[in-house]
């Protein structure tokens, strides 16, 4: 009788550690939504990598890699969260914190202009002004006046 022995499926995620932060990089993979993988935690100094196979994660599914990263000269981590997909098949799939980092913030980046090109075409629409301070000031049209004695004309063959 042959015994039947359990092999790993070598499905492996790695995360490099290539920034020279000082304050060691703090993370974990998790299921989406936060919920945590047993063992898939790490702290990665500069130049190291946290590399592990299968243990509580599947084929192709998505997870999340939160990163805690605190930048040189600063004391509070920001977070920074990837969805990631597991490799496929046997395989390693390689995730670079600095990578990941420089996407997310030039995401942030290109969101904060798109919502300044948002407010400035309502300015060029003639509704809303955007005042200095933030404020929208609102701007009333002339053919306003027209559809407040249409509904008054209408109102009055009640």
């Amino acid at each position: 009788r042959k015994s039947i022995i359990r092999s790993k499926m070598g499905i492996r995620i790695s995360v490099h550690n290539d920034t020279e932060h000082l304050v060691p990089v703090k993370g974990a993979v998790r299921m989406i939504g936060g919920g945590k993988i047993y063992g898939w935690e790490f702290n990665l100094k500069a130049g190291k990598k946290f590399s592990k196979t299968d243990s509580g994660i599947s084929a192709s599914c998505l997870y999340d890699l939160e990163l805690f990263v605190t930048p040189n000269g600063q004391h509070t981590p920001r977070r920074y969260v990837k969805r990631i997909r597991a490799p496929a098949v046997k395989g390693n799939k390689d995730f670079f914190v600095s990578a990941i980092v420089a996407s997310i913030d030039e995401e942030e980046c290109k969101n904060k202009s798109s919502d300044i090109v948002a407010a400035s075409s309502e300015d060029v629409s003639g509704s809303t002004n955007i005042l200095l301070d933030g404020t929208k000031e609102s701007k009333k049209e002339d053919h306003d006046d027209d559809n407040d004695s249409n509904e008054d004309s209408a109102s009055s063959g009640d």
